[in-house]
């Protein structure tokens, strides 16, 4: 039996009429869920996206106590970036959260990329934002996270923007008072100033396969460095995927994305 994550789906949880929460508690669907703050792997100083040319644009990768964002449209590499860091914190043996803001994850997807099931905890939020960064924030504060990772996944515009910046003033609180990394990823930046790096996805090129219209067999993208507060802001590499073959300039072959069919980079 292949293992799958653990999950909590937020959304179809409702508390009984004689347990209310108060207005400043903490999600009682996760109250119960605690992790040891020993379960975390020590020592480790970057959390790697597994992609060099991308680590080396975050001077080895993104750093445990801050709060990153990821941000890129659809068909930018987005999903398969993110994946890549969970499948990096998990292959060493640390545990991994993922917040789902759409529900949008496909664990043998997840599972291709390299991602170990059994040391993820996958939290279903069923396209409630204010569900996801309630989630994030119990996450971090209850310890033994590598890294809490937040897909806002296809979420509007407008729905985004609709988040209290006090979210983020919370949030980004909470990560620096513990060694855990907070990655946000979404079409676009949401944290503003309050995020310590921030890497933009921009799709420079996709290559179609012959088998029919709309399928995807390759991509590369530009990943530019818009936010840092240990480097100037500019630069950027470029990132190639090809799927099921490995490109012949080197680069990482991308088998499977999260969000469109198996086969497809996200």
């Amino acid at each position: 039996m292949e293992p799958v994550p653990l999950a909590m789906d937020l959304a179809r949880w409702h508390p009984p009429a004689s347990r209310r929460p108060q207005p400043d508690a903490d999600v009682p669907a996760l109250a119960t869920w605690r992790v040891r703050p020993d379960l975390g792997a020590p020592g480790i100083r970057r959390i790697r996206t597994g992609l060099a040319p991308l680590d080396g644009l975050l001077d080895g990768g993104f750093s445990p106590g801050q709060l990153a964002e990821l941000a890129g449209p659809q068909t930018s590499g987005r999903t398969r970036v993110l994946l890549g860091t969970l499948a990096g914190v998990t292959a060493h043996g640390a545990w991994a959260a993922l917040v789902d803001a759409t529900d949008a994850l496909d664990p043998p997807s997840a599972a291709a990329l390299g991602i170990t099931l059994d040391r993820l905890l996958w939290v279903r939020c069923g396209r409630r934002l204010d569900v996801a960064w309630r989630a994030a924030d119990l996450l971090v504060r209850s310890g033994g996270f590598e890294l809490v990772a937040v897909d806002l996944g296809d979420l509007p515009p407008w729905t985004l923007g609709r988040t209290p910046s006090g979210v983020f003033v919370r949030l980004q609180r909470a990560v620096e008072r513990a060694p855990t990394g907070v990655l946000i990823a979404a079409p676009r930046r949401v944290a503003g100033s309050l995020a310590a790096v921030a890497v933009a996805l921009v799709p420079q090129r996709l290559r179609w396969g012959q088998g029919g219209p709309g399928l995807l067999a390759g991509l590369e993208i530009e990943a530019r460095l818009v936010r840092s507060r240990t480097r100037a802001p500019g630069a950027g590499v470029r990132l190639r995927w090809t799927v099921l073959e490995t490109d012949r300039a080197g680069s990482e072959t991308a088998h499977a994305g999260a969000r469109a069919a198996p086969g497809a980079p996200g």
